[in-house]
């Protein structure tokens, strides 16, 4: 699940990606959330104008939760509403003046990312699963096929993930190849 901002703020004395411990946890989705991981895009200035700035969070979610929730769209849209305050408060203990400088708000759900991608149940999966809880070995295990040699099957498709999980699945690769070769991986 994504909780976008547009804030009228200059984050770029931030750092490009900040994790925001919080003292009390705060409900997400039906899940207690002490962590709050806050991408900062002030970096790219084609993606807000002059003073503005893009921030992200992402949560781990439940597609099960939310396809049960979008049957009511009513329930739906309140969720993702006190979702977007939860966010907005967490962050606002770190940087002061964000809630009220923020001008738009946008809550991706697993439900939306199906609706707009076509990836079944909004990952590229059939089943439910918290991706956290399969990140690991997902990532550490690229599809080969056997009548191809060195032939290796990594991206969206294959992970149903982001663009940074699909970076860690081809550097994983790599890494794998390196050692099957027995050379050394420097990473960076």
């Amino acid at each position: 699940m994504h909780v976008s901002f547009g804030v009228k703020m200059d984050l770029s004395d931030k750092p490009n990606a900040i994790s925001l411990f919080l003292d009390e946890p705060i409900e997400i989705a039906g899940d207690n959330c002490s962590i709050v991981n806050v991408i900062n895009y002030s970096y790219d200035k084609k993606l807000s104008p002059e003073g503005k700035t893009s921030p992200k969070v992402m949560y781990d979610t439940y597609y099960s939760y939310w396809e049960e929730l979008s049957k009511d769209q009513k329930k739906y849209e309140e969720e993702k509403e006190k979702i977007a305050n939860r966010t907005i408060e967490a962050i606002e203990r770190f940087i002061p003046g964000i809630r009220a400088a923020a001008e738009m708000t946008d809550v991706a759900t697993p439900v939306s990312t199906q609706r707009f991608t076509s990836n079944a149940r909004g990952y590229g999966s059939k089943e439910d699963f918290r991706f956290r809880d399969t990140l690991k070995g997902f990532l550490n295990k690229p599809m080969t096929l056997k009548t191809l040699k060195n032939f290796f099957v990594i991206g969206h498709s294959i992970a149903g993930t982001n663009l940074h999980d699909c970076a860690a699945m081809g550097r994983n690769t790599v890494k794998k190849i390196c050692k099957k070769k027995k050379k050394s991986f420097v990473g960076y």
